[in-house]
């Protein structure tokens, strides 16, 4: 019983802590576009996305969306089956410039507000939540209840205010009319050449990060580094 009181009080602590680092404020400051160099940076401002998405579970519209489903193993242990992220192509725009996230969507993690769920030992998942569970072979159902099952999924829409981390690499192009006209791109001289264009990327072991944020001071009253 001792045994059984001291693991109970461990994993309550545990998930108070891993809470309270979660919920911490960002420890890096953000860089502006038109300032990246090369290596892992940190960008904030408006999302643009060329289309639009549905996301799977909710069918909500949207420019990214990542789906994490866990099943039940044991008493308060959870192991993910799914995590399926989509992104159509995305930028992230400032007063600056503009970036371009050049990211698989198995290496997207995203982070923003989540519609969740959960089911089982007597109500099976959603038709939506079971399709996703079929399609990486997991079994819903245990030896004679569906097993449990809990889900998230976060969505970002286009002109959501976001931070995103990645690792920026900058690489020759060829000059196009449809980089024409935009801040700090090969049309207007940006501080990098006509012929330059940066993109975030993933790094082996290093999903690019991007979650939504509060909107901070305007770029103009914000100190420049």
């Amino acid at each position: 019983m001792a045994a059984v009181f001291a693991l109970t009080v461990g994993l309550l602590v545990t998930a108070i802590l891993w809470a309270v680092i979660r919920r911490a404020p960002e420890v890096s400051e953000a860089c502006r576009v038109s300032e990246v160099e090369d290596g892992l940076v940190e960008v904030e401002g408006a999302l643009e996305a060329c289309g639009a998405l549905r996301a799977p579970l909710s069918g909500r519209a949207a420019a990214a969306w990542e789906v994490v489903v866990e099943r039940e193993e044991g008493l308060f242990s959870w192991r993910p089956v799914v995590v399926v992220s989509s992104a159509e192509a995305l930028a992230v725009v400032d007063d600056s410039g503009r970036i371009e996230l050049a990211v698989p969507p198995e290496q997207l993690r995203v982070s923003a507000p989540a519609l969740s769920g959960r089911a089982g030992p007597f109500r099976a998942p959603p038709p939506a939540v079971l399709r996703l569970l079929r399609r990486r072979r997991c079994d819903p159902r245990g030896v004679i209840f569906c097993r449990g099952f809990r889900w998230s999924e976060r969505v970002l829409r286009p002109g959501d205010h976001v931070r995103v981390r990645g690792v920026a690499q900058w690489t020759t192009l060829a000059p196009s009319a449809s980089a024409a006209g935009r801040p700090g791109g090969r049309g207007t001289g940006g501080y990098r050449g006509l012929e330059t264009n940066a993109v975030l990327r993933a790094q082996a072991g290093q999903p690019v990060q991007i979650k939504t944020v509060a909107r901070g001071p305007s770029p103009e009253s914000a100190p420049r580094r």
